[in-house]
């Protein structure tokens, strides 16, 4: 089972950034079926926004995080911030694993301390020396288009 994101415009819906690469996975012809409902927990501007958080800090990486794909950074951003579940592995080592941010897992205060949180764990790991009003103008610059 998929989720999708529609936003409702003049001509129809369009899919979300957010879920498009879900949508992707759809074949064309396809028939799916669908339940309506609004992520009301959570603001999803404030949701896009910090997923250009994120793309800024992994487009600006430093070398040494280069074997590292986009799925993983966000995982280690989010474990890092303090949101993760725990488990041992055979050999009894502790795992983290990242939380889900889905709209229905997080509301969103929550939310926005993950995107705070997640900033300084990005200025501390990733861009170092950087601070957090010029990486919050580079992420608004993204969302704008620029």
């Amino acid at each position: 089972m998929i989720e999708l994101y529609l936003i409702k415009t003049l001509t129809g819906f369009e899919v979300s950034k957010t879920s498009y690469g879900e949508f992707n996975k759809l074949k064309i012809g396809e028939e799916v079926k669908a339940k309506v409902t609004s992520p009301s927990k959570r603001v999803l501007g404030f949701h896009k926004k910090y997923f250009s958080l994120l793309d800024v800090a992994f487009e600006n990486k430093p070398e040494y995080l280069d074997g590292m794909n986009k799925e993983h950074f966000r995982k280690e951003i989010i474990a890092r911030a303090g949101f993760y579940d725990t488990h041992t592995n055979f050999k009894g080592l502790p795992i983290y694993e990242a939380k889900s941010i889905s709209f229905v897992k997080m509301d969103q205060k929550t939310f926005e301390d993950l995107y705070d949180r997640s900033m300084d764990i990005i200025i501390q790991y990733v861009l170092n020396g950087s601070k957090s009003e010029e990486i919050e103008r580079e992420v608004l610059a993204k969302l704008n288009g620029f």
